[in-house]
């Protein structure tokens, strides 16, 4: 980004505080890699994108690499969700903040059919939320009142 354009997006920014995050620092670990991006200004998500062609066989999967590392805001969290158009799934990637390592995506073919992924195809996106980090303490005793909820674990079908 060039100092005119930095100005440009700090003018705009300055406009809605709403929209006003410190930028996020991404590095290229490889010449090929493409940053991440967003479409919109104000969409959750941030593209990432594939280093290479890759072909992954029918119902398998294979952790892809972006190429690209990631200085993520301290009490966030990073999770890589699937892009809305995405024939194939993501697993449930979570970043901590403290990461510093290449941001990989684990990629599931769930077809049939071979996967074709091409360099620089958006393979998911990073959408950073606030995180909570309180210490875990291990009790005697917990939960004062009892509710039915406890019964199946709040999934259904797990009822006697």
């Amino acid at each position: 980004m060039t100092f005119g354009e930095e100005k440009k997006l700090e003018k705009k920014l300055e406009k809605d505080k709403r929209n006003y995050y410190k930028p996020i620092k991404v590095k290229k670990l490889d010449k090929e890699a493409k940053i991440p991006t967003r479409k919109f200004l104000t969409d959750a998500g941030m593209d990432v994108y594939s280093l290479e062609d890759i072909i992954i066989p029918p119902h398998s999967l294979q952790v892809v690499r972006t190429g690209v590392t990631v200085d993520f805001p301290n009490s966030t969290v990073a999770l890589i969700w699937p892009k809305s158009r995405a024939n194939f799934l993501v697993g449930a990637g979570v970043i901590d903040n403290s990461f510093q390592g290449e941001i990989l995506v684990k990629i599931t073919n769930i077809s049939t059919e071979e996967l074709k992924i091409e360099k620089h195809q958006g393979i998911g996106q990073i959408v950073i939320v606030p995180v909570l980090c309180p210490p875990i303490i291990e009790v005697e005793e917990i939960h004062r009142e009892e509710t039915e909820r406890g019964e199946t674990g709040g999934i259904v079908g797990n009822s006697k």
